[in-house]
């Protein structure tokens, strides 16, 4: 999948990440980008970091908070219907 398709989905879904971590730990992430249809998140993107190719950052459903995963680090990505 590519970063394009990665956004697209994140901007109209609930996606599910595996990735691994900078401390070579894996990770599963609950995350979107519809925002609205998420409470808690922040009515400003001053928190969100600026983009890069390298790297998506994403709103965490379980954390309430921005994240970031390196694209390279994905082991798997699901898209779940919102």
């Amino acid at each position: 999948m590519t970063r394009e398709e990665m956004l697209q989905a994140l901007h109209h879904n609930t996606c599910k990440v595996t990735f691994v971590k900078a401390d070579n730990s894996i990770r599963e992430m609950l995350c979107t980008l519809d925002l609205d249809n998420v409470q808690g998140v922040p009515e400003t993107f001053s928190s969100n970091p600026q983009p890069s190719e390298e790297r998506i950052t994403v709103w965490d459903l379980e954390k309430s908070a921005w994240r970031q995963f390196k694209i390279e680090s994905i082991i798997d990505f699901e898209a779940k219907n919102s």
